[in-house]
């Protein structure tokens, strides 16, 4: 996953090449990336989010406080 600014634009941090892949079936994996683990800093900013996948299904997604 990646998390993209209100220009469409990868956010430092949160970049395709910074996140770490979800292999295999699950049913609740956080989303991390190499050196962030949550998205604290970006609560109360406009955001995108762009979900690369293959041979899979996203059903849901949220966010939680952790």
């Amino acid at each position: 996953m990646e998390i993209l600014d209100e220009g469409n634009l990868p956010i430092p941090g949160y970049s395709l090449a910074e996140s770490i892949n979800i292999d295999r079936n699950q049913i609740a994996a956080p989303v991390r990336w190499t050196n962030r683990h949550d998205v604290a800093e970006l609560v109360n900013r406009p955001v995108r989010l762009h979900v690369k996948m293959r041979a899979c299904k996203l059903y849901a997604f949220q966010f939680v406080e952790g």
